[in-house]
């Protein structure tokens, strides 16, 4: 009773509120137990419910290479906090982190219930990481995503057969073109996008100049899409991924929750988990290309993290929101 009295007192004590919500969100040191005494452990957290997958991918890279050069044990905590691919009804009980990508050290959360060194970073975003890509920086991310970073056995599964149905062997040229929120909302301190039409006419020039079959597109913008299909025609190929018309001043990710709810509130965990497959898949597919065409955003460097190798790459570098 007294603790229900203390927390309501501070949950309507606005100040109060704000300084204890501080503290829970700073990085700092925790014990669950007596286990693993040999062993700190480094949990990853971001309090960002309408972030993308491979916002979180920059994100938690960046925290898990500090831990990593600190000789701490990262661990990749996408399940205490709502986010767009779980929802608020599967708050502590699913890690959606799982569903797309293996644990940088093969511990999850689960593993470390009981551990007594464990230190938790803050729900903010590391100082450091991989994203916008620079070429003197990247050779040494890409390095380390080779080593900890790497798709869950369900998204390789999936991307070879999409790969065995799209690619079928030919030399692809890969096309990352955002539209949407990013153009109807222009982020602050995000890189501004390359007109459409500019990057389909680049696409034109480096699939004649790179002997390339076809071309690659991923695009959540029904437009855009629709603007490639008209010039490349039968060279055209995409993933299966849900696009958009317009999605005015909210998120990709707010329109899509909104859309589970809407259409299936019983299977909304299912729909959450296909939306984030589906994404995930399409980067993986472009990580597979022979090139890349793209503006600066979370997928591109997700793409460039995750792949064997390009041959070519061009990259829209024109500045900030």
């Amino acid at each position: 009773m007294q603790d229900n009295t203390i927390k309501r007192f501070i949950q309507k004590n606005s100040f109060i509120n704000s300084i204890v919500i501080k503290n829970k969100e700073r990085l700092r040191s925790v014990s669950y137990g007596e286990g693993n005494p040999d062993k700190t452990f480094f949990v990853i957290r971001r309090n960002a419910p309408d972030a993308g997958l491979f916002s979180f991918v920059i994100t938690n890279v960046g925290w898990m290479k500090y831990a990593i050069d600190r000789d701490y044990i990262p661990v990749v905590d996408m399940q205490s906090y709502n986010n767009t691919y779980i929802g608020e009804e599967n708050i502590g009980k699913i890690n959606s982190w799982e569903y797309y990508f293996r644990q940088p050290c093969g511990y999850g959360m689960k593993d470390i219930s009981n551990s007594k060194n464990i230190i938790i970073s803050s729900v903010n975003a590391a100082a450091l990481n991989p994203n916008p890509i620079h070429e003197d920086e990247f050779k040494e991310w890409k390095s380390f995503a080779d080593k900890y970073l790497s798709f869950s056995n369900e998204v390789v599964s999936e991307t070879d057969m999409r790969e065995k149905e799209l690619f079928m062997g030919r030399r692809i040229l890969g096309v990352l073109c955002r539209g949407t929120d990013y153009i109807s909302m222009h982020p602050k301190d995000h890189p501004i996008q390359p007109d459409p039409s500019e990057v389909a006419q680049k696409a034109e020039k480096i699939l004649a100049e790179n002997n390339c079959d076809s071309l690659y597109l991923a695009t959540e913008d029904e437009s855009i899409y629709e603007l490639f299909r008209r010039r490349f025609g039968t060279r055209l190929i995409v993933n299966t991924a849900k696009r958009y018309s317009n999605t005015g001043n909210r998120s990709i990710n707010e329109i899509a929750d909104m859309n589970v709810q809407k259409h299936d509130p019983d299977n909304r965990t299912d729909m959450r988990y296909r939306k984030g497959m589906d994404y995930a898949v399409t980067i993986a597919l472009l990580a597979r290309c022979k090139c890349l065409l793209a503006g600066q955003v979370s997928g591109t460097t997700g793409a460039m993290l995750l792949t064997e190798g390009f041959d070519y790459v061009f990259l829209y570098d024109i500045g900030l929101y």
